[in-house]
C-alpha cells in the first residue's frame, strides 16, 4: 500500500511538473456562455415528518441564464457562505414554498454543475473552513472578478 501511494506521488508530480511547462497540452473547459440556459432540480422534504427522511423532486425544474443565476449569487457572497446554506437560499429563491415545515436544496448533481461552471469562471472560490460551531464546512466566497461581475449584474 505504502509503494502504492509513494507510485502515486511521483506521478502526480510528474503530471504537475508537465502541466506547468506546457498549459496548452491542458483541456479546456466545456464552459457554458453567461447567456445559455441552465436548468436545475429542486429537492424538499418535511422535516417535521420524522418517518420520511427521503427527499423529493420539484415536479417542474427550475430554468434560467447562468448570468441570471450567478446575479442571484454574487450578493450574497459579499461575505463568505456556507455551501449548504447558499444551495438552501437559491433553492428557495426558486421554489414558491413558504413553509418552515420544509427543507430545499438544489440536487446535489446540479449543485456539483453550479461550483464547477463558477469556478471554472474565475467568479468563485470555495475553501473549507472552522465553523462557529467547531466542525467544518465549505464555504464560497468571491474573487475579484466575481465582485465585479456581480456587481454589474446587480445594477443591471
Amino acid at each position: 500500500m505504502r509503494e502504492q501511494l509513494t507510485e502515486f506521488a511521483a506521478e502526480n508530480a510528474r503530471l504537475r511538473a508537465e502541466a506547468a511547462t506546457a498549459p496548452e497540452l491542458l483541456p479546456t473547459p466545456d464552459l457554458a456562455g453567461l447567456d445559455d440556459l441552465v436548468v436545475l432540480k429542486i429537492e424538499y422534504r418535511n422535516w417535521r415528518q420524522q418517518t420520511s427522511r427521503k427527499w423529493h423532486f420539484d415536479e417542474d425544474a427550475k430554468q434560467m441564464t447562468w448570468r441570471d443565476l450567478f446575479g442571484s449569487i454574487a450578493i450574497k457572497l459579499l461575505k463568505p457562505i456556507a455551501d449548504d446554506a447558499l444551495n438552501h437560499a437559491i433553492a428557495l429563491t426558486l421554489t414558491s414554498i413558504t413553509s418552515n415545515d420544509y427543507k430545499v436544496r438544489v440536487s446535489e448533481f446540479d449543485w456539483e454543475t453550479v461550483k464547477a461552471q463558477f469556478i471554472s469562471l474565475g467568479f468563485v472560490e470555495l475553501n473549507y473552513s472552522k465553523t462557529i460551531g467547531g466542525g467544518a464546512a465549505l464555504f464560497w466566497s468571491l474573487t475579484e472578478l466575481g465582485k465585479r461581475v456581480g456587481l454589474l449584474l446587480r445594477n443591471r
